[in-house]
């Protein structure tokens, strides 16, 4: 969930904050990310994704406990509380997350001479790879052995699937 909703955040935030820069008459040049690529790699992404892994893990140890409790009633308050808690944490931090980006997205464009910057997989074909540059402005994080295998919960969007059959 963490990776793919990142993704799309910074999607939905380049596309809604498209820099402009060109005048009448003038052709506009187009940008691109590999989202994936600046969230794996990025020191703010590591730093992102690890505080929602943390958060993940602290919230499972909750519902464990309430598990534990073998009240149904208990288990279930925890599974809903923890599933609000997470989507709150969540949104804080890719808000902080996109903030970031659009700045420094837009820093970028201008620097490259680009118009417009769209995520990789929005281009049919052409435009100019802008990662390297956002990558090199924003700060690469050390090689992390997490990055592509990461322990984030799965993309479902809440906690709410860790809860066992009944």
């Amino acid at each position: 969930m963490n990776k793919r909703y990142s993704k799309l955040m910074i999607l939905g935030a380049m596309m809604m904050g498209v820099v402009s820069v060109a005048g009448c008459g003038h052709q506009d040049k187009i940008g691109y990310i590999d989202s994936n690529k600046v969230i794996a790699e990025s020191t703010k992404g590591q730093e992102i994704t690890q505080k929602l892994n943390a958060k993940h893990q602290e919230i499972m140890g909750k519902i464990k406990a309430a598990e534990d409790s073998q009240n149904q009633e208990e288990v279930q308050k925890a599974y809903a509380a923890a599933d609000q808690e997470y989507q709150i944490y969540a949104k804080a931090m890719k808000n902080d997350l996109q903030t970031y980006m659009e700045r420094n997205i837009g820093e970028v464009a201008k620097e490259q001479g680009v118009t417009v910057v769209v995520d990789k997989n929005a281009v049919g074909g052409g435009g100019v790879d802008v990662t390297d540059a956002l990558l090199k402005k924003i700060g690469t994080a050390k090689p992390a052995a997490d990055a592509s295998t990461s322990t984030a919960p799965a993309d479902t969007g809440s906690t709410e699937n860790s809860q066992p059959a009944q």
